[in-house]
């Protein structure tokens, strides 16, 4: 449940009356505030601003009389543009802290309100802050953090890596229970779509010893419910690489904290910096094997650090990440297409915490090294820039409908049903290269740069096969001449080539072509868990309004993303 609002809230306000009219002044206040417009230009979808104090931009003039709606209307524009102005120069905020004297706060995301929040509550600075009693409403104010994280769990990834921006990662979980860290561990899974990490978390033990203090213990028995589920470990084999996004501090500092708090730890920065790593097999074998072997995490940290030299997490404003160049058709490789990046947040960010010395765990002789990582850089460890790209092929996000019509992934009412073992990025990447191959227009367009941010970091193609064998497409959308043949199952272009011709004769049915749909003047804005498409509502084909294709697509937790379409 989101915790921003979709409108505007006075919390108090104070006039000044004469003594004419005194007596009919506050309804006629209340009429035209309950009409105004007070949202300011360029606000971000999904963002909060909150404001201690603005003075009446046109003293005299709001309510003045009953009839006076132009005047009113002036008022509120007058309003926005204070309120815009206001904007600009609020504090943001900057690895979870904010300016203690602000005027106003801006926060850009839900992630940020969170992370803001959970730092704030552990140093016990709320009561102090008067923001927080105009951005939360009475009841999530009386909160413990981690009650208000869990009811949006989307937004905790992102809340993770802020706070592990500005070095208060550690500070804010070590006031996290473990029954608590447990179950956002499993809304975590859950929100995401990923089945086969649910499933290991529902068989664990409910406690768990710290890793640096456990002593071994029998591996548990976990059902192996996948085709392609590795066999649990035993004690002292290495079952996987720790993947390269958690620096060896962060490993450390995690095995410095209940098991439960440790790997909600790494489990959330994970799904920060790489979530297609965290839909891997390997990843699963390693959650697996964390909790049949206390030592392994231990070894892991001090086999990373000596492979690669921890980086500091620092976000530069200055020096966005470089955006991959997009192949060419020729197969060279052409210059990337000018893209704005909205300004960074400039976050001071020191070392993680060292592990103290009691805790280092030597590798004993006999036991094998578990395999390390190569060296990462800062770019890698940070999840995708603001971005805001434009393209003239926005509705091949309007894709992502008929994907999910068809069953291939689940929505928010389903999210540990996905049928396709692909990246929903990957997969309207490859199908609208593949619709688009003969648009002269498409090769260079900057819609393909926007879904490589949104893919992640490249890897390897997904396991086969890519659907599971009981799948099978609704009838209403194809017959016995596009039955899905065996191949389509274990081959991404197999599948693609099976596809087409089934999503066109369902558009068509509808009054709509493949030209129609993809065809459209778009301004795409990537955020932290947001993607929001902005149409011309002018130039917006009716038919397609009319198949319902232009839905909001909302949260689709295989995608990790909350996609919204605005019509201006």
């Amino acid at each position: 449940m989101p915790l921003i609002p979709g409108s505007s809230r006075i919390l108090r306000m104070r006039a000044v009356l004469g003594h004419r009219g005194r007596n009919t002044a506050q309804p006629r206040l209340e009429r035209a505030l309950r009409s105004a417009d007070l949202e300011p230009a360029g606000l971000p979808a999904g963002s909060l601003l909150c404001v201690r104090r603005l003075r009446d931009p046109l003293p005299g003039r709001l309510g003045a009389t009953e009839r006076e709606v132009e005047t009113n209307a002036r008022w509120s524009q007058a309003a926005r543009d204070s309120l815009g102005a206001i904007m600009a120069t609020a504090a943001r905020p900057q690895g979870g802290r904010l300016p203690a004297r602000a005027g106003a706060v801006l926060f850009p995301t839900e992630a940020d309100l969170l992370a803001c929040f959970a730092l704030a509550q552990a140093e016990g600075r709320v009561a102090g802050e008067w923001w927080w009693g105009c951005a939360l409403s009475a009841a999530d104010l009386g909160r413990a953090w981690p009650g208000l994280w869990g009811r949006n769990p989307a937004a905790i990834p992102s809340a993770l890596h802020g706070l592990a921006l500005g070095s208060n990662l550690s500070a804010v979980l070590r006031s996290l229970s473990a029954g608590a860290a447990t179950s956002l561990t499993r809304q975590l899974a859950v929100t995401f779509g990923l089945s086969e990490i649910h499933q290991v978390l529902a068989h664990l033990p409910t406690a768990l010893p710290p890793f640096a203090a456990a002593t071994p213990r029998v591996a548990p028995r976990f059902p192996d419910r996948t085709p392609t589920a590795e066999p649990l470990p035993g004690p002292g084999v290495a079952s996987t690489d720790f993947p390269p996004e958690i620096t060896a501090s962060e490993i450390t500092a995690a095995a410095a904290l209940p098991v439960e708090t440790g790997l909600f730890m790494l489990f959330g920065l994970l799904l920060a910096r790489n979530p297609a790593r965290a839909r891997r097999v390997a990843f699963v074998a390693f959650v697996r094997h964390v909790f049949s072997e206390p030592q392994f995490l231990l070894r892991c940290a001090a086999a990373a650090a000596d492979a690669r030299p921890d980086v500091a997490l620092r976000a530069n404003p200055a020096s966005p990440r470089p955006a991959p160049a997009l192949p060419s058709p020729s197969g060279s490789r052409a210059h990337p297409p000018a893209v704005s990046h909205a300004p960074g947040r400039q976050d001071d960010a020191g070392s993680p915490p060292e592990m103290p010395s009691s805790h280092r765990v030597d590798k004993p002789a006999t036991s094998p090294r578990p395999p390390t990582a190569p060296p990462v850089s800062t770019e890698s460890l940070l999840p995708g820039p603001e971005m805001t790209v434009t393209t003239a092929h926005g509705g091949v996000f309007y894709l992502l409908n008929l994907a999910l019509a068809l069953g291939l992934y689940g929505d928010f009412t389903q999210p540990l049903r996905s049928a396709l073992a692909l990246s929903p990025w990957d997969f309207l990447g490859r199908l609208g290269r593949r619709l688009l191959r003969d648009d002269p227009r498409a090769a260079n367009d900057s819609l393909w740069l926007a879904l490589e941010q949104l893919a992640g970091p490249p890897d390897e193609l997904p396991e086969s096969p890519i659907l599971p064998a009981d799948w099978e497409p609704d009838p209403a959308w194809s017959d016995q001449r596009l039955a899905l043949p065996p191949a389509a199952r274990s081959s991404v272009e197999d599948f693609l080539t099976w596809l087409i011709p089934v999503l066109s004769r369902r558009l068509e049915s509808a009054g709509v072509t493949f030209p129609l749909l993809l065809d459209g003047f778009a301004r795409v804005v990537l955020t932290a868990g947001r993607v929001d498409v902005h149409f011309s509502l002018s130039s917006h084909p009716i038919p397609i309004r009319l198949a319902g294709l232009d839905r909001d697509p909302g949260w689709i937790p295989a995608a990790g993303r909350d996609v919204r379409f605005h019509y201006d």
